[in-house]
């Protein structure tokens, strides 16, 4: 027999789970979301190919994101791609994923874009770079606290809060 102790706990986490699903899927911005009829069957295990084919993504978007990370940040550094247009290819290659795949817990488009902004503002500026990772998205598991944050690591009790120290990680990144 199950107590009523754990009959609630089991409804909290419903219930804190059921709100980051939410916050989650109203954080992808709305010309970024696949209709539900032109998603892939949950039946169908192979969705590799399916952000070329959703038309969400430009060619030079898919170009952007099969491209290897060295590619990327040489890309940047001569002026080809801006560090906006490839944030901007990886978050509409996240928002595509994540309505496929559910794989994320977090999402931080804006403040991706944000910082973007930052790095080609300083490149028009000086002409340089800020150090070798220049311009690459980068997506951190759920582990490693940002502030202002939620990093819950699976454990719906620690959902609710969002983080107030950083990971060592995060600020070195």
């Amino acid at each position: 027999m199950v107590g009523p102790g754990v009959l609630q706990a089991v409804q909290d986490c419903t219930d804190i789970a059921a709100k980051a699903q939410t916050r989650l899927r109203n954080s992808i911005p709305s010309q970024w979301r696949i209709p539900q009829d032109k998603l892939p069957p949950d039946s169908q295990l192979d969705v590799t190919g399916f952000p070329a084919k959703c038309s969400l993504l430009t060619d030079q978007e898919l170009k952007i994101t099969d491209s290897y990370a060295t590619e990327i940040v040489g890309a940047v550094a001569t002026g080809e791609w801006t560090a906006v247009e490839v944030t901007t290819a990886f978050c509409k290659r996240t928002a595509v994923a994540h309505q496929v795949t559910n794989c994320l817990t977090v999402i931080m488009f804006d403040n991706a874009l944000k910082q973007a902004k930052k790095l080609d503002d300083h490149f028009s500026r000086t002409g340089t770079t800020l150090g070798p990772l220049h311009g690459l998205p980068i997506s951190l598991k759920d582990n490693f606290n940002i502030i202002g944050y939620r990093s819950s690591v699976g454990f719906c009790a620690w959902a609710p809060e969002p983080a107030k120290e950083e990971s060592t990680i995060v600020g070195l990144l």
